[in-house]
């Protein structure tokens, strides 16, 4: 049985860009000059997904094409009793290797191992309410422990994966450290270097760029993670917004607090909390119980 190995496809991709490119004015030291020098610090968990739901697919696909006119019912079984876990853990394995092999290969990998300290504080809608979570591949758990145990994965309690990337990326002062991610709240949340495997894109995003897509999602909110943002204000308007205040975060956080107060007035400051603290990805462990310093 062969199977086609698709790792990832194209998913909408929100990205504040800057006017003129920021690669062109990172300044390297002597000791880092390619991407050989980036330790990628990579999110583990869409991955699971990607490469789990590509071997289903693959292997629903094969048995479409031998049995024509198949029952969903028929394949769905098919699937249940066929054992296919080598196909999507070589998914990962191939992916990784080709991360390790562009980038510097002293590399972290991080999983979810449960808990997520936000699913406590939405009160307004509930924390990724909005997704069906009996909605994945059938090898979820085997990939998990293989990535962990073989891939000496670093398990992520508490928090999402997301925060402890970051946490580390905050760590690497010298910002030589790459996030590999499809995430768009990551790519484009946090700042220095970040891969998007799934675009063959590599950037640099500067302090001023992730403050600004951070107060762009308290505007626009989150819709994947089920996060509200503010009644009538689009992608459009919610960068106008931004642009106008011409990077000064003092100004955009003035402007978006009025907007809440608008919309939920005596209510405003523990909905502008909720949300700031739902869409702010941690950059320092203090900041789990202090909270988001750009609030």
């Amino acid at each position: 049985m062969s199977f086609l190995v698709l790792y990832w496809r194209p998913l909408e991709h929100v990205v504040m860009k800057p006017e003129e490119s920021i690669m062109a004015s990172m300044q390297v030291t002597d000791n880092h000059k390619t991407e050989r020098d980036l330790k990628p610090l990579i999110d583990g968990d869409p991955l699971i997904y990607r490469a789990g739901f590509s071997a289903d697919n693959a292997l629903k696909r094969e048995y479409k094409e031998s049995n024509p006119g198949a029952s969903d019912e028929e394949v769905t079984q098919f699937l249940a009793e066929e054992d296919y876990v080598h196909h999507a853990l070589h998914n990962v394995k191939v992916f990784l290797e080709s991360v390790t092999s562009r980038f510097n290969p002293d590399y972290k990998l991080y999983v979810h191992a449960g808990g997520n300290f936000r699913d406590k504080i939405a009160t307004i809608k509930p924390y990724k309410g909005n997704r069906d979570r009996s909605h994945v591949p059938k090898y979820k758990k085997e990939i998990q422990e293989y990535m962990l145990s073989v891939w000496n994965g670093i398990p992520v309690r508490g928090i999402e994966s997301d925060d402890a990337i970051c946490m580390e990326q905050h760590r690497n002062t010298d910002k030589y450290s790459v996030i590999v991610s499809i995430d768009k709240d990551i790519l484009n949340g946090m700042y220095g270097w970040s891969y998007n495997p799934m675009r063959d894109e590599l950037k640099f995003t500067t302090p001023q760029e992730a403050n600004n897509f951070f107060f762009w999602q308290m505007l626009v909110g989150d819709t994947s993670d089920n996060i509200p943002g503010i009644n009538k204000i689009g992608p459009k308007k919610a960068s106008a917004i931004i642009e106008e205040a011409k990077g000064d975060t003092d100004k955009i956080r003035e402007v978006v607090k009025s907007l809440y107060q608008k919309q939920y007035g005596e209510e405003w400051e523990r909905a502008y909390h909720e949300v700031g603290t739902l869409l702010y990805i941690l950059r320092r462990p203090e900041e789990l119980d202090k909270g988001s310093p750009l609030l």
